[in-house]
């Protein structure tokens, strides 16, 4: 079989104008790098626009918040270190011992052994078993105090009765955490409720924040609970 032939004038043409046809290759390579290199800067500017967006608009909530006519200045940081108190950002172990502890104190409902239960636990929900003893009146103490009172937001779901120990009883609380993340869609309510209830809600908790920070005023030194079964 013949091989076809490129025509001698067809062959003439492509050298006489190889320079135009490398420029113009060349010209295209140059154009895509260029729109490439300018769409890629475009997306990043893009990107720092719409966080630089993010943090304006956080900055104008804080702003209107603080600006806020039903807010007191004075009470402000306090209430917000109270409400970070009650849901922290991320879980504190320590802080749950303590409200724990601290429950005990205020009621004489002796808690005994406290076991985190991991499978029913959530990034921001922590389930424990408590198991206490104590007599009517202190457990009465504690059913009506222990959603605040211990310095922590906890809830109970469902309280039992041991066969083998008297007055031992066993209660599934949990406590929460949760961050709070600000967009272009937050939209701030606020009303006189609001820190009526925080008011209302210190006077339970009874908490000093000037020992917030100083690390020196926590016994870390507690004892470790044991499974009394």
């Amino acid at each position: 079989m013949k091989k076809r032939r490129i025509k001698p004038y067809l062959h003439q043409l492509i050298y006489k104008n190889l320079v135009y046809l490398i420029s113009f290759a060349l010209i295209f390579v140059f154009f895509f790098l260029v729109i490439k290199i300018g769409l890629g800067k475009i997306l990043i500017l893009e990107i720092k626009n719409k966080s630089l967006t993010s943090d304006i608009n956080a900055l104008q909530t804080k702003y209107n918040l603080l600006n806020n006519p039903l807010i007191l200045k004075e009470n402000l940081d306090e209430d917000i270190a109270f409400l970070n108190q009650l849901i922290p950002n991320v879980e504190d172990y320590f802080s749950i011992i303590y409200a724990l502890e601290n429950l005990s104190q205020k009621t004489n409902f002796n808690i005994v052994s406290y076991n985190i239960n991991l499978s029913s636990s959530t990034k921001n929900r922590l389930k424990l078993l408590v198991s206490g003893i104590g007599d009517t009146n202190s457990f009465m103490n504690f059913l009506e105090t222990y959603n605040f009172a211990g310095g922590r937001l906890i809830t109970a779901e469902k309280v039992s009765l041991s066969p083998q120990i008297p007055n031992l009883i066993g209660i599934n609380l949990t406590f929460y955490n949760k961050k709070i993340t600000y967009n272009s869609q937050t939209n701030v309510k606020v009303n006189e409720n609001i820190f009526e209830k925080i008011s209302s809600l210190k006077k339970i908790v009874s908490f000093n924040f000037g020992e917030v920070s100083n690390e020196e005023s926590y016994d870390i030194n507690y004892q470790k609970k044991t499974n009394p079964f």
